[in-house]
């Protein structure tokens, strides 16, 4: 099925407007409002459109083919994490584009590719997540997503809103590209970004060059990470798959505070609401709040 984006009345459930977005095949990210725009990650990049009309605004090209984590925008910034298997910098490949392959390789005169096809350097290693019509064969559009796939980067960025069409250019301020989370959100609390990802590895980045200012891992927390990590009263809270709980002294140079075992698996990111935090773990929903005088 074909990508595409589409606005709903909510109180009639009609379609307002609908905008196709057939170079999007991967995405487990969710779109964000801001201001008059809605801001959509998706398969290698970043794209926004007016929220009366669904009309583009801008992109940004260069991210990952599978995006999981959410956007975050503070004073005219918009701060996004993109991780997915194979964007490392060792593992990026220029391919010909698909007339020139067609030409050389297209043996049968099909205009499609077949595995007997592709030099076997170049060949999918996946080849039934490139089939994106699962005919067996690479056309066009399928030759496109793999190459685009190949070129992909993984990257911690920060982009300067507004502009218009691709800014990729023009408005990305920065990009950070190691130790990156796989589906957690960056956190950005109290003039630092925090990034936490599998292993239990935290660290926190300068938001206006994104340099490293802290490197470390989360004792008893060696886990892999689902939950984005949340903050609130001068704490920063990161919990584990397997509901390993750290507590942080918000900062650039945090510390470890205190830490708990839920004793259960957390996918869901906790919420932070009136100065009660609530944590979904597999069978429970915890409220955890101050005692009151």
């Amino acid at each position: 099925m074909a990508s595409s984006l589409l606005a709903v009345d909510q109180r009639t459930g009609r379609t307002v407007w609908k905008v196709d977005r057939p170079e999007n095949v991967h995405s487990f990210s969710t779109p964000l409002a801001h201001g008059r725009e809605l801001i959509v990650p998706g398969s290698y990049q970043l794209d926004s459109y007016a929220l009366a009309t669904g009309k583009p605004l801008w992109k940004v090209r260069g991210l990952t083919y599978q995006v999981k984590s959410v956007p975050v925008v503070d004073n005219g910034v918009l701060y996004f994490n993109g991780w997915a298997p194979g964007g490392e910098a060792s593992e990026r490949l220029e391919l010909p584009a698909f007339p020139e392959m067609r030409q050389r390789f297209d043996t049968n005169k099909d205009g499609k590719l077949s595995k007997d096809e592709i030099p076997k350097p170049w060949l999918p290693g996946n080849w039934d997540m490139q089939d994106l019509d699962k005919d067996g064969l690479l056309d066009q559009r399928d030759w496109q997503y793999y190459s685009m796939r190949r070129t992909s980067s993984n990257a911690t960025m920060a982009i300067r809103l507004g502009g218009s069409g691709d800014i990729t250019e023009t408005h990305v301020l920065w990009r950070y590209d190691k130790s990156l989370p796989d589906v957690p959100a960056v956190l950005l609390y109290r003039g630092a970004l925090y990034l936490v990802r599998n292993g239990g590895i935290l660290q926190t980045l300068d938001p206006a060059t994104g340099k490293v200012q802290k490197q470390g891992r989360l004792p008893d927390a060696l886990d892999e990470y689902y939950a984005s990590p949340v903050a609130g009263d001068g704490k920063v809270y990161c919990i584990s798959r397997n509901g390993n709980v750290t507590v942080l002294e918000a900062g650039s140079q945090w510390g470890v505070a205190a830490s708990s075992d839920l004793g259960e698996e957390v996918f869901a990111t906790p919420a932070i609401v009136d100065g009660h935090l609530w944590v979904r773990t597999a069978t429970q929903l915890y409220d955890f709040a101050a005692p009151r005088p």
